[in-house]
Order: structure tokens, then sequence, then C-alpha cells
């Protein structure tokens, strides 16, 4: 089952379930956000999630409410297994343990060819999840930051800003010669924002990061279940559908060019092939989006705060409890993403109006 001490944490949680393994318990995912394993019981495979990223009692309850409320709105994902005792979640030593459905379908991986042809599916099934979710009540709201909440996201600067003065070392330098640009940037969003009418942006509980690599797939590529809420919240929808349209782009880019081309410092695509694959992409959106729900012109015009708001979106990402490397990582892709914001948001919203026009809009 491993060695100490996930072997001792591993026994007490399971223990609860009273599901004992048959075969060694194998680590399917790590990463910042979970630790997830499967493991094989007499009855069959079930899935035990550590959760790194929704870490307190009120974020673990909002995701298993999510997920009930998921099933029983014909948008399907992997039940919660209760444990021997009825409780939802096992915390033990620090950590919140969910147990869910192991489900055998197909999962994607980076190694798939052509991943492109999971674009329509993807951008139906982002429909369907908001479809199911505009009825859900979260049961602890207001805990996750909004991706246009600009005040919310200055008070979490100014202390961030602090504890990089306390700190020393050089991911703390790295990152506080960035917070005047990304205080500057988040005060040209919020003037964007003002000169505006918001109105015909749509509130729903959003998925967050959905791509292909969060679905289910039978043997037919049709997809039948959804997963991974890590940043699952109460937001404006058009957000989610951008954060998508960008995993499109990149997995655009890895199809048209080697690893090497991509990871070489000075790779940068011209702004035709750019509006290219934006307009593309956003083609298959628009079209597969509203088969499902109505995604109006007048709210996919408004684009434009999105793409504004990514720095101050992913600067949220960092936290001095990272490794070094990690840190640096992060403070190259705010970089880089503060440098193209401008240009980023003229392509994209370009993009999207040339489909509308297409479509008469």
């Amino acid at each position: 089952m491993g060695s100490e001490p996930v072997q001792r944490r591993l026994q007490f949680v399971l223990w609860q379930y009273d599901i004992p393994p048959v075969q060694e318990v194998s680590l399917s995912f790590f990463g910042m956000a979970n630790e997830v394993f499967v493991i094989t019981t007499e009855q069959g495979k079930v899935v035990l999630k550590n959760c790194f990223k929704r870490n307190t009692v009120q974020l673990v309850e909002n995701e298993i409410a999510l997920i009930d409320h998921l099933n029983a709105h014909q948008c399907p994902t992997p039940k919660v297994i209760p444990t021997k005792d009825g409780r939802q979640y096992v915390e033990f030593s620090g950590h919140i343990y969910v147990m869910t459905e192991y489900i055998p379908d197909r999962t994607i991986t980076w190694s798939e060819p052509n991943k492109l042809r999971f674009r329509p599916q993807t951008a139906g099934a982002l429909a369907t999840f908001h479809k199911a979710m505009q009825s859900f009540n979260e049961p602890h709201p207001n805990l996750q930051m909004q991706t246009l909440d600009v005040d919310a996201y200055m008070t979490w600067l100014t202390n961030l800003e602090a504890q990089l003065r306390r700190s020393d070392g050089e991911k703390s330098a790295a990152m506080l010669a960035l917070v005047p640009k990304l205080r500057s940037s988040a005060l040209a969003l919020q003037q964007q924002m003002d000169a505006v009418d918001l109105t015909p942006l749509k509130r729903c509980y959003i998925h967050g990061d959905m791509h292909c690599f969060n679905l289910f797939y039978d043997a037919n590529e049709h997809y039948t279940q959804l997963i991974d809420f890590d940043f699952s919240r109460l937001d404006y929808r058009l957000g989610d559908v951008y954060w998508t349209s960008q995993i499109f782009y990149y997995q655009q880019l890895r199809h048209r060019f080697s690893t090497q081309q991509l990871d070489a410092g000075e790779f940068d695509e011209s702004a035709e092939l750019a509006s290219e694959i934006l307009q593309d992409n956003w083609r298959v959106i628009i079209e597969h989006y509203r088969k499902t729900l109505p995604l109006p012109a007048d709210e996919l015009r408004l684009i434009g705060l999105f793409v504004q708001a990514v720095p101050m979106y992913i600067s949220r990402f960092f936290s001095l409890d990272n490794s070094e490397e990690e840190c640096k990582g992060h403070v190259e892709w705010f970089t880089r993403e503060l440098e193209l914001v401008e240009k980023q948001t003229l392509l994209v919203s370009n993009a999207i109006e040339t489909v509308l026009q297409e479509l008469g809009e």
C-alpha cells in the first residue's frame, strides 16, 4: 500500500469505509489540487481523493453538494460513496478525503493524437454543466473569489505584497517586482468594466477547468461523465467559456507545432495564424454550446473583459508555500500573460466579432 506515512493514513481512511483493498493501492494522480488513489476491493474499484485545493470542510461540502446536484439534473459524474456510518468525507491529520465511484470508461491523455476532435463534445459538456447548475445553491456561499472581482483581488494582492516583503529569497523578490504591474492591470480592467454595460453577462456555478481530459468517453468517443470541480464556483459563465477556449488554443498549437518548437524561447505565432485558430475554435464553441443553451451575441462581445482578467486570475495560484522552481515558473507565466494581454484581448475580440458576423449577428 506504500510506505509510511501514506500507508498509515490510508489504512485509517479505508477503515472508515470498511472496504479493505485486495490489491496494492495505486496512486493515479498527484498534483497541486489533489492526490488520487484507485483502490481495488472485493466489490470492485473505487477512487479516493485527498483534497489539496478544496482543503476545508466548507469547500468539500460544497463539492459534494455539487456532485449530488449534477447527478440529479442529467449531468452524470462519479457519485460520492459514504463511509460505513454515513459520512460523506473523512478528516484525518489535516487532510480531507472523499471516495467516489470508479468509472471504467476511457479518459484522454496528453499523448492522444488529434485531441481537437473532442472540442465539440467539450463545448457541449460545458453547456450541459451550466444548464444543470442554474438551479444550484451551494451550502456555503461566497468562499471563492470571482473572475472579475477586482476589489477582492486588490485585497488579496495587498496581503500577498505584505507577505513578500517579510520574506527572503528569489521567489519573493521576483513576485514582488510583478505586484505593481498586476495592480495596474487590475485597475485597467476595473476601468473597462465601469465603461460597459455588464447586464448581458450570465452568472451560474461554473466548472472552472473544462477540457477533454476531464471527461469520460465510451467506445464510440461520446462523453459519458465529467469530473474535476476544484475550480468550480459561482461566477460569470463567459469566463468559463473563455478558459476552455484557451485550452483549445493551446491544443491547436500542439497539433500544428512540435514540442521543441513550442518550448523554444523565441516561439511566437503570427497574428494571422492566431486569428485563424481563434476563429476556428469559436465557431466550434458557439455552435455546440448553443445546442444546449443560448449564448447571445451581446454576451459574447464582452469577452475582452475575461481576456484582460487572466493575469489577475492566474496570479492567485502563487503561494510562498510552493517550491522555488514552481514559484519561478508561475512568475514567468504571469509575466508572459501580462505582456500579451492587450494583444490577446484584441485578437480574441476580433475573432468573435468575425464569427458573429458570419452568423449574421
